[in-house]
C-alpha cells in the first residue's frame, strides 16, 4: 500500500509541475501580457506542497511603464514573493506541532460537563481523576444543564 501511495504522490507532483510549466508558457505567449509586460528572465522554482516538492519554470516579467518586476505566475496562483512552502504544508506543520505539544503534556483538551448544577472540567483520558469545579464559571446554572 505504501508503494502505491509513493507512486501516486510522485505522479501528482509531476502533474502539478507540468501544469505550472504550461501556465507559465501561456503567460509568456499571451498577447494581452505583451502589451504591458516584457520577459526579463527565467529560472526554476521548487515549492513544497502537501503532495511533495514541485519544480517548474518561473518567468520574471518587467512592466513596460512602471519598471516593476514580478512573477506573474505567482500572482495568478496566489503565492507571495519568495514562497517556498505552500499554505497547506504550513497548516499541517502547525497542526502537527500543536498535537505534539498536547501529547508531550499528556493532556487532552479540557472538556466541560454539568454535574449537580455546577459546570466542571473533565480532562479526558486521565482515568481516576475526579473533575474539579471550574472557578471561572458561576455556580448558578440549573441542575438540568441549561443556562438561565
Amino acid at each position: 500500500m505504501e508503494a502505491i501511495k509513493k507512486v501516486f504522490l510522485k505522479n501528482a507532483c509531476m502533474f502539478l509541475s507540468e501544469l505550472l510549466d504550461e501556465a507559465n508558457t501561456l503567460l509568456e505567449e499571451s498577447l494581452k501580457r505583451r502589451m504591458s509586460w516584457q520577459i526579463k528572465d527565467r529560472c526554476t522554482k521548487r515549492i513544497l506542497t502537501p503532495l511533495g516538492t514541485v519544480g517548474f519554470t518561473h518567468t520574471r516579467f518587467k512592466n513596460k511603464e512602471t519598471e516593476e518586476t514580478a512573477y506573474l505566475l505567482d500572482r495568478a496562483v496566489g503565492w507571495e514573493a519568495h514562497t517556498r512552502i505552500s499554505g497547506g504544508v504550513k497548516a499541517a506543520m502547525l497542526e502537527g506541532a500543536a498535537r505534539a505539544v498536547r501529547r508531550k503534556q499528556g493532556k487532552q483538551p479540557v472538556r466541560e460537563r454539568i454535574v449537580q448544577g455546577r459546570r466542571q472540567r473533565c480532562h479526558g483520558k486521565q482515568q481516576g481523576r475526579s473533575c474539579e469545579p471550574c472557578p471561572a464559571i458561576p455556580d448558578e446554572f440549573p441542575a438540568d444543564g441549561m443556562e438561565p
